[in-house]
């Protein structure tokens, strides 16, 4: 069997301008924003870097975590 992967977007707070760009973009709406905060649902995130790549100010990271089957 396969390892299942999951996938978090980790975000530099200090860095974050609070576009929201990400947010609009993101296919599965696994981006939020909480007031200034910009928060990821992990059991959303396909893991497709799509919010990574357009972030203005490169304050997104992409995790990709291998879960043992």
């Amino acid at each position: 069997m396969k390892p299942e992967r999951n996938y978090h977007i980790e975000v530099d707070r200090a860095g974050c301008v609070q576009c929201a760009g990400c947010v609009s973009l993101c296919p599965t709406q696994a981006l939020d924003m909480h007031g200034l905060e910009l928060r990821c649902e992990d059991s959303a995130c396909i893991g497709c870097d799509l919010c990574v790549r357009f972030c203005p100010v490169t304050a997104l990271a992409l995790d990709e975590r291998t879960v043992p089957a």
